[in-house]
């Protein structure tokens, strides 16, 4: 179980590294896009607008 989860945090280093080696992250659209993701598998609920 910890070999998996080794392999897996190394995974993501490796492709953390390819994406800010980009030197161009839009941080606005990934926040967005992770919001919307949460808000579509129902972790997360947002309200919008001004609720009175």
């Amino acid at each position: 179980m910890d070999r998996l989860i080794h392999e897996n945090l190394e995974s993501l280093g490796g492709a953390r590294q390819q994406i800010a080696d980009l030197d161009e992250i839009n941080y606005p659209l990934q926040a967005g896009w992770l919001v919307s993701t949460a808000e579509e598998r129902q972790i997360l609920r947002v309200s919008r607008g001004s609720s009175k």
